[in-house]
């Protein structure tokens, strides 16, 4: 009897081929569709691509938990003059559990998604890998159990994009192959999220003062939850040089703007700490540190303050470090843990 698997599947072409690997390796394949919002047009895609492959298709729905795990800290981040990344909270919380839910449903032993990601096991722990692939995405998945690990697979593990798309393509899922890779927020209609805000609370809007870096009031602000440290543009004021946000301050409602070399810095500091190994380092620790998705990662030493929070002091000044984003650290490639930017 073949090993049972849940994919997560919604229509795209990652996705696809996940599934199509697994089905042409002997797994038996079962597609879960997870519903994150009350819009179900990705469903017929990806039902469309489960009945090429004759394979079963669930709609799960998980929006009390998408909304309750994803969107309220989403807002009440942005409303308190942070910058979420709202993907890795998601899938601890959300995605990977919903697979879970319909892999104990449907008596299936693993579950699989679409990510980009290598996963290693050493002593009875698992490990998350990076690689130089320009779509490594351990960095999203850094947040993930020890209990969730165990059950995962990733199918496209050392695959190019292309490489993928031809998969697709050979295989007759030519509309997958062909479709334009969306780099919006699944939940954020038209990229808009100002206006998703805004619908919601109106709390992150009040008008307040822009600074400069001494303190020195240089005009109005329409609201923190507009701005991210190192925007440059919409700013809504002319100061006769480019200027840059440096802080938002949410308790006084201030924006701090200044110049480019106001960016930088060697010391980020996390909250909400996690570890690979799940246990706390005791002693600092020499890593390689990214603080967002696209950055490459960076010579720094990370210093256990106690389990919920570190210091990472890095070799050279990071620009734009941005609070409620996330910094990931590795150790020889392998993810070590990671935590929020306060």
């Amino acid at each position: 009897m073949s090993k049972r698997v849940v994919v997560g599947m919604s229509g795209g072409v990652d996705s696809t081929v996940s599934a199509l690997i697994l089905k042409n390796s002997g797994y038996d394949v079962v597609g879960a569709w997870l519903r994150m919002t009350d819009d179900v047009s990705g469903f017929d895609k990806a039902k469309s691509v489960c009945d090429m492959l004759d394979i079963p298709l669930y709609m799960h729905d998980m929006r009390d938990v998408f909304n309750k795990n994803v969107v309220a800290p989403f807002i009440d981040a942005y409303v308190s003059g942070k910058t979420p990344n709202p993907c890795i909270i998601c899938n601890p919380t959300t995605k990977i559990k919903g697979l879970e839910m319909v892999a104990e449903i449907n008596g299936a032993q693993k579950i699989a998604t679409g990510h980009y990601a290598n996963l290693g096991e050493k002593d009875g722990r698992f490990f998350l890998i990076r690689d130089d692939n320009p779509k490594d995405q351990t960095y999203f998945l850094y947040r993930l159990t020890q209990k969730q690990l165990s059950k995962l697979i990733f199918p496209l593990y050392g695959m190019e994009k292309s490489k993928v798309k031809q998969l697709a393509a050979d295989a007759g899922f030519h509309f997958t192959a062909e479709a334009k890779e969306s780099q919006e927020i699944c939940f954020i209609p038209d990229d808009d999220y100002i206006s998703f805000i805004k619908m919601h609370t109106d709390k992150g809007f009040e008008c307040g003062d822009f600074l400069d870096i001494e303190g020195n009031i240089l005009g109005k602000h329409s609201g923190i939850a507009r701005y991210t440290v190192g925007q440059r543009k919409g700013l809504g004021i002319a100061l006769g040089k480019p200027a840059y946000v440096i802080k938002n301050d949410p308790i006084l409602n201030t924006v701090t703007l200044g110049d480019n070399d106001d960016l930088f810095s060697c010391e980020v500091n996390i909250t909400d700490a996690v570890y690979m190994s799940e246990q706390m380092p005791d002693v600092p620790t020499q890593v390689f540190a990214k603080i967002r998705y696209a950055a490459k990662p960076e010579k720094a030493v990370w210093y256990p303050m106690d389990e919920k929070n570190a210091k990472i002091i890095f070799e050279k000044p990071q620009r734009a470090v941005t609070s409620g984003q996330s910094l990931v650290a590795y150790i020889d490639n392998m993810l070590f843990g990671g935590g929020f930017i306060v």
